[in-house]
């Protein structure tokens, strides 16, 4: 069983650093995820590493994923940001820097719910006790913008990947674009930041733009 913090813990020591880096296929999340995680001296998750075999075969057929598919895959990530935390607090007496950044679709506010930690599954009511791992994420996202044209041009020219373009349209279909105030929780904490930026902009300036508003250095401390 997954050991528990207490809030006291990360007040008194470094806390860690956790960013989704959010979009639908061919935004980018990859590319810039690894380069903010690179920037912050911390691990980059590619959250598609965690979907089941069934998933991926399912995407590969041109068929979507339904919230079903995608309840375990959302916690599988969350769970590594729990690994994070823990290692976090168990390195607090280092210089070192910890945390995660994962590229994730994250297409629906309560596929974000999971994420943030704020919610344990769909169920509003299923939050975490308040001496849970989650119950102690700040979780910034950075959502990656772009136009069905735009993004239909990158997802065709890669080769090899698992979501073929016909999905595209699906996925911006289902996407809820993320608000300021889903950063509250149900206790009206302000967790983490919320940054918009166009798929456009030069992936060096969206990572350098994001530290800005979060408040991080590129060195890590």
């Amino acid at each position: 069983m997954m050991a528990l913090l207490q809030q006291s813990d990360l007040d008194a020591n470094r806390k860690p650093i956790f960013v989704i880096v959010m979009g639908v296929s061919g935004s980018g999340k990859s590319t810039i995820g690894k380069l903010l995680a690179d920037a912050l001296g911390i691990h980059f998750l590619d959250g598609d590493q965690l979907h089941s075999t069934s998933n991926l075969d399912k995407m590969r057929s041109g068929v979507s994923l339904d919230d079903t598919d995608r309840l375990t895959w959302l916690q599988s990530i969350s769970q590594k940001m729990n690994e994070a935390a823990i290692k976090a607090i168990s390195n607090c007496a280092t210089d070192k820097r910890f945390g995660i950044v994962v590229g994730c679709s994250a297409l629906k506010a309560k596929y974000r719910k999971i994420l943030r930690g704020f919610c344990l599954n769909y169920d509003p009511t299923s939050t975490p006790s308040n001496d849970s791992i989650e119950n102690t994420r700040n979780v910034h996202i950075l959502f990656l913008k772009g136009s069905f044209e735009e993004l239909k041009v990158r997802v065709e020219a890669r080769s090899g990947h698992f979501m073929p373009s016909s999905l595209l349209q699906n996925q911006l279909d289902t996407l809820e674009e993320p608000t300021e105030d889903e950063q509250i929780d149900n206790e009206k904490r302000v967790r983490g930041k919320l940054v918009t930026s166009s798929i456009k902009s030069d992936p060096k300036n969206i990572v350098s733009s994001f530290l800005k508003v979060v408040s991080y250095d590129s060195t890590p401390k």
